[in-house]
């Protein structure tokens, strides 16, 4: 029900911000149902691939294994769609319009994934630095359990969502066929890896095997569009690995205060770790952003969009 009031809202709300009206049109049906029957087909194995794990945690493991999977699941993956997907959301437009420009394209390409790595890190390494206390105040001390499993899951947001946005690069490209290609493949290794290695693992090693196989796909991901198009490869690791050491630093910072804050509820304790890493990353972020500004031009961008116009204020 909060989902079908949620897209009436968004729709509503449309119609109330943009003066363009919508109808009901055949008018190039050919071309649209080329593209879409991908997309489609594509959405499929994309749910499949995702529940894979749950299909067969629910064969092999008693009912309330599957339930505390589920939930720290939601949990560990909740940040992407509350923050990354918005963010996300325009990105298929900016891309498409300049499809055929290869070296604009790769250009702005390079500088979203600097942008997305700044934000997913540190929600990634945070939500696994902090699940116990996440566990407690979001769940109750009844779901203790869920907390390894939320650590492991935590990760699987780094390769899920770059994976997500590196198909939308392929789509923007216009090789939609392709990417159903690899879904399909992606799909069957999954299945295939989980037929042949679930069977005697328990929920956290099962979760780490999630992570595994979709950061190999993730891989294997920036491999073809590295060939495919004027992305470089080293170039996206290294905007990766940049944000990696102000992320760990924070990480260090909130283990290191742990012990300071045990006299505390949980939630306050979820509290001062979440403000004590937020500052302590964005302290050391910036300074880095700003060393590099002058040599990097992703982070010259970062610069001068988020910082140049609060500092010229």
């Amino acid at each position: 029900m909060a989902e079908i009031v949620e897209i009436l809202i968004c729709t509503i709300g449309s119609y109330i911000i943009h003066n363009y009206r919508p109808r009901f049109s055949l008018k190039k049906i050919k071309e649209q149902w080329g593209f879409s029957q991908w997309i489609l087909l594509k959405g499929i194995f994309v749910y499949m691939r995702y529940r894979i794990d749950t299909i067969f945690i629910s064969k092999m493991l008693p009912a309330e294994a599957l339930g505390l999977y589920s939930v720290s699941k939601d949990v560990a993956t909740l940040p992407a769609g509350q923050i990354i997907s918005p963010i996300m959301a325009p990105l298929y437009v900016g891309l498409s319009s300049v499809n055929q420009q290869p070296e604009l394209f790769a250009d702005k390409v390079h500088k979203t994934i600097s942008v997305l790595f700044l934000i997913l890190l540190p929600i990634s390494f945070g939500t696994f630095v902090t699940a116990d206390n996440i566990v407690t105040v979001l769940l109750g001390d009844q779901w203790v359990g869920a907390a390894p499993i939320i650590m492991v899951l935590a990760f699987n947001l780094l390769p899920g969502t770059f994976s997500d946005f590196l198909t939308k690069v392929m789509t923007a490209m216009g090789r939609v066929k392709l990417v159903f290609i690899f879904e399909v493949i992606f799909s069957l290794s999954t299945f295939l890896s989980f037929l042949l290695f679930v069977r005697g693992m328990d929920i956290v090693n099962i979760a780490m095997l999630r992570v595994g196989l979709i950061t190999i796909n993730t891989f294997i991901l920036i491999i073809v569009l590295s060939l495919l198009s004027s992305l470089s490869f080293f170039r996206i690791i290294s905007i990766i690995a940049v944000p990696l050491i102000p992320t760990l630093f924070m990480v260090l910072v909130v283990m290191d205060i742990n012990q300071y804050i045990l006299l505390y509820s949980p939630g306050i304790q979820l509290c001062i770790q979440v403000a004590a890493g937020a500052i302590s990353y964005l302290v050391m972020v910036s300074a880095f952003i700003f060393l590099l500004s002058t040599r990097v031009k992703e982070y010259e961008f970062i610069w001068k969009t988020f910082y140049s116009p609060i500092l010229n204020k």
